[in-house]
């Protein structure tokens, strides 16, 4: 099978090279990579077929592909053992993602860099991303920003900043007037309070953050709030109030349609439910 893929991948960069088509070359020459990486071949090899395809992509200011390239690059660094160099593959794709504002590619290699990186380099980049991100008024990628760096902090040991970045994540959604991230915020703090053991203020806070969703129709958002608080009460011992939270939860799936997540929650309730027997 590796062999096939490899051929096809190759074949195809070749009829795409003579016909003067840059951007199928590129492509050719990503899925090549990703043929050769999966199959554990030459990461040396892979590394210059995903330079090279970074190459024509910019050559033809094609920047989602650019990006898609500078991660390959990145993965032939990582598999050869070179995470300097793999973290400036990914630094660059970084930069070209920033410049256009494509959020999922940015959380995409900021995960990336997540797992190569040292926590404290890596708390800067997540403060420079949430400080341009507040520039272009993305307030969905300043929240992710902030995000990513209170949960770094918080599993680096450092939970008092974990906890003022995720205050500062409220203080400004709520300057923004954006109460829909407002509440996002509110719920990162209340999680950040949960995790501390803190389980009266974490309560305190999701219930903030329900007060500003009311009325609204973010279903995820609604259910993460609603299973942040039936954690809680769980943890504190309050076994009926979790599963009643936990019914709720799953009525709201149930309303939206949401199948799969409706099921996991009925099984989490006939736990909770299970636990209850006696309590």
């Amino acid at each position: 099978e590796f062999e096939d893929a490899d051929l096809f991948a190759k074949g195809s960069a070749g009829v795409c090279q003579k016909a003067g088509c840059a951007k199928g070359e590129a492509a050719a020459l990503m899925q090549l990579v990703r043929v050769l990486l999966a199959a554990g071949g030459d990461p040396e090899t892979a590394g210059a077929h995903a330079k090279r395809a970074a190459s024509d992509c910019r050559a033809i200011g094609d920047i989602l592909g650019e990006i898609s390239a500078h991660i390959l690059v990145a993965e032939a660094y990582k598999a050869e053992g070179l995470s300097n160099m793999a973290l400036d593959a990914l630094g660059d794709g970084l930069r070209l993602a920033q410049c256009v504002g494509e959020r999922r590619r940015i959380g995409e290699l900021l995960d990336a860099i997540t797992q190569i990186h040292d926590p404290e380099a890596m708390t800067l980049i997540l403060e420079q991303e949430a400080e341009l991100a507040w520039e272009t008024g993305d307030h969905c990628r300043v929240l992710a920003a902030l995000r990513r760096a209170a949960k770094l902090l918080l599993g680096s040991d450092r939970a008092a900043e974990a906890l003022r970045t995720s205050e500062e994540a409220v203080d400004l959604m709520r300057g923004a007037g954006d109460s829909n991230r407002e509440a996002e915020a509110l719920l990162l703090r209340a999680e950040m309070h949960a995790a501390l053991k803190h389980h009266d203020e974490a309560l305190d806070v999701a219930k903030g953050a329900s007060r500003l969703m009311q009325g609204a129709h973010d279903v995820k958002l609604l259910a993460d709030i609603l299973d942040l608080t039936s954690r809680v009460h769980e943890e504190m011992g309050n076994m009926r109030e979790a599963l009643n939270l936990l019914i709720e939860q799953r009525k709201s799936y149930g309303v939206a349609g949401w199948r799969d997540e409706e099921a996991r929650t009925l099984l989490l309730s006939a736990e909770v439910q299970r636990r209850c027997r006696g309590v």
